[in-house]
């Protein structure tokens, strides 16, 4: 199902977060990785 998903990345960089969003099909999961 990850296969054929696309990945998002956002980084801004006032913030300490990654927002990673993984589209696949109409399902858009959003995830934080955070950097400290």
């Amino acid at each position: 199902m990850l296969l054929d998903a696309t990945w998002h990345f956002f980084y801004d960089p006032a913030t300490t977060f990654i927002r990673l969003q993984i589209r696949s099909g109409t399902i858009v999961r959003e995830h934080r990785i955070y950097l400290n």
